[in-house]
């Protein structure tokens, strides 16, 4: 946010365009990599903080109302949780000798928070999320209503 400071500050440019910048310019960055992040709740406290505090000097808001659910201006954590699910119905279209998928195989069986997993449904098993990734339609719909929320 530091060297833009000049573009959010701009009384010229509407909120819409430094929305726009910012996901382009500070998100993009912010965010590479994050398929491979461990979601903890610590950590998407982290990315919560950092983006409402970004956002409030675009949009001149308090970073407390920023960072709540009901008035943030942009939810990164649930883009970035949308991109973790994405990714996981890809690997798991994948075949079955891909290093990748075996990686995701103890991801699964470890069963640790925040893991690329957290948005599927409880109490089915790896074969059986394989089956439902294989219906991309199904999938994309959000079997557990991440991939339908607007951001």
């Amino acid at each position: 946010c530091g060297d833009l400071r000049h573009i959010f500050g701009s009384k010229s440019l509407s909120l819409k365009l430094k929305i726009k910048i910012y996901r382009a310019a500070v998100c993009s960055i912010l965010t590479y990599g994050s398929e491979a992040w461990n979601l903890t709740e610590m950590t998407s406290a982290m990315i919560n903080g950092c983006n409402a505090r970004c956002l409030s000097h675009i949009t001149g808001r308090n970073a407390h109302v920023e960072a709540s659910p009901l008035t943030r201006t942009l939810d990164l954590v649930g883009e970035i949780r949308q991109r973790l699910y994405r990714w996981l119905g890809h690997i798991l279209r994948m075949p079955q000798k891909r290093l990748v998928k075996e990686a995701v195989k103890v991801q699964y069986r470890m069963g640790l928070p925040g893991n690329i997993f957290m948005d599927t449904p409880p109490g089915l098993s790896f074969d059986q999320l394989e089956k439902l990734a294989m219906d991309r339609d199904l999938w994309r719909s959000g079997l557990p209503g991440l991939a339908q929320r607007s951001i």
